[in-house]
């Protein structure tokens, strides 16, 4: 059950909690497509990253993948909504609808959450649409919006 959302306009963080149980929370970032689960042991710092920056995600639809980090700080808006999510991160990846909220991260280190897509919008032959670049929130900013630690066991 979802107890406490920052999804509002003008918000640092597009994040949410979801309440588990003790007894299922851990600190792994699951990934898809066959890699390991990744133990997080850190987080980045809030805007810690850089141009250039590496960073990796796992999402529902796209699966594991990796990319740079081709700018920071920069303000989204969420299409349906219109909510405008602040110092959001890109990077140049292909995601995909139903990406969003998969961790972002890069070795052990917490990076953030997958909030938007951006860029150009394509269609693949099986008609699914994606884009080339993603924006994350920093996790640093969603703890501090949603006033939690990320979880490092």
């Amino acid at each position: 059950m979802v107890t406490k959302s920052a999804f509002k306009d003008g918000a640092l963080a597009d994040a949410m909690i979801i309440d588990i149980d003790n007894t299922k929370k851990s600190n792994f970032a699951y990934v898809t497509s066959g890699e390991p689960s990744r133990t997080i042991t850190s987080r980045m710092a809030l805007n810690g990253d850089v141009k250039g920056s590496a960073v990796c995600a796992s999402g529902i639809k796209t699966g594991f993948f990796c990319g740079s980090v081709t700018n920071t700080d920069v303000d989204g808006r969420d299409a349906k909504t219109g909510n405008a999510i602040l110092n959001l991160q890109i990077c140049t990846v292909d995601v995909r609808l139903g990406d969003s909220g998969g961790p972002m991260f890069y070795g052990h280190q917490a990076m953030g959450i997958i909030s938007l897509v951006n860029g150009t919008k394509h269609t693949d032959a099986n008609g699914v649409e994606w884009w080339e670049n993603l924006m994350f929130s920093q996790i640093r900013a969603a703890e501090i919006q949603l006033g939690v630690d990320v979880y490092k066991g």
